[in-house]
């Protein structure tokens, strides 16, 4: 599994080549992939339908979950994967302190749920927000996964440590991918173990994907 903050598939080169995200995303090996900031059909990225482009290189089903309008278009998160069902999605707290709408989405596959979102960068929306994931994920039953771009280190995790998610106990620095410095994407799980976690340095995006292998 993985999460990936593609940033409109949008490069360190400011060049914007969805087939150079998908190469990353397949380099990861991951079965199950949850993704941030897709377009569809937004001018910036060249109108271009990033889910299904995506969907079609990688051979993978995409629930696009979208957040935000821009023009004709819309931007969002989405999680991908073969064999995803019982899709459900949530609009998470804090619009009255970040005009950007924040939404988890999650589908379960083989018995285990997986859960993407993507926080504010506001640091009292994202307050709330956390307090409502982990709400969300006390409701679902385990094995759980919750992946995406936290936008927070560690340290400020504690609802979701609450909540019963853990990561591998090590720091896997994704942001800014030129040189990482935090550790701001993360997957924590529940009724399961990461037996392994890394990230691929790539200039695709201004973040480097997360990367782990679960043991349930």
């Amino acid at each position: 599994m993985a999460t990936f903050n593609v940033r409109h598939c949008r490069g360190l080169d400011d060049r914007v080549d969805p087939s150079r995200t998908a190469a990353v995303i397949e380099a990861t090996g991951a079965s199950i992939v949850a993704l941030q900031e897709l377009d569809r059909s937004v001018p910036r990225s060249g109108s271009v339908d990033q889910v299904s482009l995506l969907e079609d290189r990688l051979g993978m089903q995409m629930h696009f979950c979208p957040t935000l309008g821009i023009g004709s278009g819309e931007y969002g998160i989405a999680l991908a994967g073969p064999s995803l069902v019982a899709v459900e999605r949530e609009r998470l707290p804090g619009a009255e302190l970040d005009p950007e709408p924040r939404w988890a989405v999650w589908a379960r596959s083989e018995g285990t749920t997986y859960l993407c979102t993507h926080l504010s960068t506001h640091r009292g929306a994202k307050r709330l927000q956390l307090n409502a994931l982990a709400g969300i994920a006390r409701k679902l039953s385990p094995p759980l996964v919750v992946l995406g771009d936290l936008n927070q280190t560690g340290r400020c995790l504690g609802p979701l440590r609450a909540a019963g998610l853990r990561g591998d106990g090590r720091r896997h620095l994704t942001h800014s991918a030129a040189w990482p410095r935090h550790q701001i994407d993360w997957i924590l799980v529940r009724g399961g173990r990461i037996a392994r976690a890394w990230t691929l340095a790539t200039h695709a995006s201004d973040h480097r994907p997360l990367a782990a292998t679960l043991e349930v």
